[in-house]
């Protein structure tokens, strides 16, 4: 995996080239522009092509007829990865039809996912990409299904109409830590969460009147107790017979991948020296606080905290010795709150503390008076004491 379009942060980066080499994954790499910057074998081998062959696909200078699932154009502007670009938000299950060199048609389905640097700056976007063409190509599927399912890392099931599990394949042992012949006869929905089992039942309803997949991500239960992060795609059986018909379901385990976008998420949310709400979650939160004042009547105040003479002793004795002492007016402005309340760092030496739920002003002078009095206290840093004062603003 090449550093172009790569993400800042060391951390996304490792988690992106964990994804990377993943067996029968296809990963794209763009950068903010647009711009192809790398791609792993596995997405050159399910798309049947060389890397300048897809460059010059991408581009728009070689038709290439990709299509929807109901066999519509697929346009290139609605790929995943130029939805996400332009969203700045996570694409998930969209399902393409690519055509291969031997005339036949391979079937993906494809999730993008943006990229930050540390500053929350879009920096690219990686596609994930699966070959879902077994299970799409109904023509072929009775017969192939069962050698696809004991020789992929996949979970493949054959579902009654209820959710009853009539097949299992062997990779519920790896994924679920469970044997085959103790899934069968067992009711998919009672391995998920209440609210998701829920989801499921409604799935399996959808698609016995669709001609198409339907996918669903949803958690499930391991032997071990833990919750496994689970991508499903759901087709009915064609020719099942009367009454309602079977189900397969291919489960992938997605747990990484939902790691992934949760540490994303984080740093898009939070600042990166004191793990404290950044700006756009605290206008968030405040937002959220002023609409159900407005419900209940209750007040929301907002101080803002400026330390005074932080400058001059980060100035004086370095910028490792400054985040030391923010930190550590960070953790002091944390213990002078509630626990409904939020402390957030909006940049430099620049804090907010969100007091929502208010009935009187008493908790406001209180915690106000404590911040002032807790940071004037000494700071150890390192082999040095400094004293800060702060200042407060109250709206």
């Amino acid at each position: 995996m090449s550093n172009a379009g790569a993400p800042t942060d060391p951390d996304q980066h490792v988690e992106l080239r964990t994804l990377f080499g993943t067996p029968g994954i296809g990963i794209l790499i763009y950068g903010a522009d647009g711009v192809l910057r790398d791609t792993n074998t596995a997405a050159l081998r399910i798309l049947d092509l060389d890397r300048d062959e897809l460059v010059t696909r991408l581009s728009g200078a070689v038709p290439w007829p990709i299509v929807h699932e109901d066999g519509s154009p697929f346009a290139l502007e609605e790929l995943p990865s130029r939805l996400a670009l332009g969203t700045g938000e996570p694409e998930a299950g969209t399902v393409i039809g690519v055509p291969r060199r031997d005339g036949t048609r391979a079937w993906t389905v494809a999730a993008a996912l943006p990229l930050r640097s540390a500053d929350e700056t879009l920096t690219g976007v990686a596609v994930s990409f699966s070959d879902i063409t077994p299970l799409v190509d109904a023509q072929q599927r009775e017969r192939e299904l069962g050698l696809l399912a004991e020789h992929t890392t996949d979970l493949i099931a054959r579902l009654s109409a209820d959710g009853t599990i009539r097949y299992c394949s062997a990779a519920s042992l790896r994924l679920l830590g469970r044997r085959p012949e103790d899934l069968v006869g067992a009711n998919l929905g009672e391995l998920a969460t209440p609210d998701e089992a829920r989801m499921l039942a409604d799935t399996l309803v959808r698609v016995q009147d669709s001609a198409h997949s339907e996918r669903l991500t949803f958690r499930v239960e391991h032997a071990d107790g833990r919750a496994v992060w689970c991508e499903g795609s759901f087709h009915r059986l064609v020719d099942d017979g009367p009454g309602p018909s079977d189900v397969v379901v291919d489960l992938r385990d997605i747990s990484e991948r939902k790691r992934v976008e949760r540490r994303l998420e984080y740093q898009t949310l939070h600042d990166p020296l004191t793990g404290l709400p950044n700006r756009v979650l605290f206008n968030d939160r405040l937002s959220q606080a002023l609409l159900r004042s407005r419900r209940s009547g209750e007040s929301v105040a907002v101080m803002f905290v400026d330390l005074d003479r932080f400058k001059l002793i980060n100035d004086s004795l370095g910028h490792a010795a400054g985040d030391l002492l923010l930190e550590e007016a960070a953790r002091r402005i944390l213990a002078c709150v509630r626990e409904t309340d939020t402390v957030a760092r909006l940049g430099g030496d620049e804090f907010a503390v969100l007091l929502p739920g208010l009935h009187e002003h008493g908790p406001i002078e209180r915690i106000a008076e404590a911040i002032l009095r807790i940071l004037g206290e000494p700071f150890a840093v390192g082999a040095d004491e400094c004293f800060v004062s702060a200042s407060i603003g109250i709206t």
